[in-house]
């Protein structure tokens, strides 16, 4: 039986209750506040990643660029392209450093990168199988570690993040 209200009872009715019932946001249009969204945007790894990344793919550039020249023995050329590969591998370590954040919650690891396209990887605690520190060679004379983390499940369940300091590391 449905019952009809003339407007002067003292109970509210369900829908007032339902609308009181609800949590106030922080702010009338509904944005978090500064320190609620510091913690979303995450936290970048250590500076010298850039430089330890850029090194490493320094390497790899100089001798794709030198490669040429030092069969056919032209050490003025290899003399240029050497640095410049350096030079490409470290700015594009630190594009990759200054892009790349990573959050840590109650629930899960969120690794976000990408200077164009943008890619988020998350990694819910219930889901998570190993972590593994690793120290490359160039990342252990800066002090710094790499962790990779493995899912449970799926083809693509590896995620690195890279480089983090040693305590830091061991922390997580």
């Amino acid at each position: 039986m449905i019952q009809e209200s003339d407007g002067n009872s003292s109970e509210p009715e369900e829908g007032a209750q339902a609308v009181a019932a609800r949590p106030e946001l922080p702010h009338a249009s509904g944005a978090p506040t500064e320190t609620e969204g510091s913690a979303e945007t995450g936290a970048r790894t250590h500076p010298l990643s850039g430089l330890v990344l850029g090194l490493s793919w320094g390497l790899g550039v100089a001798l794709a660029l030198s490669f040429r020249s030092i069969l056919d023995g032209e050490w003025i050329v290899i003399a240029f392209t050497i640095p410049a590969g350096f030079v490409a591998g470290v700015v594009g370590g630190y594009v990759k450093w200054w892009f790349t954040r990573y959050v840590i919650n109650e629930c899960e690891i969120r690794i976000e990168t990408g200077p164009i396209f943008k890619s988020s990887r998350r990694i819910p605690f219930a889901r998570l199988q190993s972590i593994d520190i690793n120290q490359p060679l160039v990342a252990r004379v800066f002090g710094l570690s790499e962790l990779t983390i493995e899912m449970a499940g799926g083809s693509d369940s590896s995620s690195k993040l890279r480089f983090l300091p040693f305590a830091e590391a061991r922390n997580i």
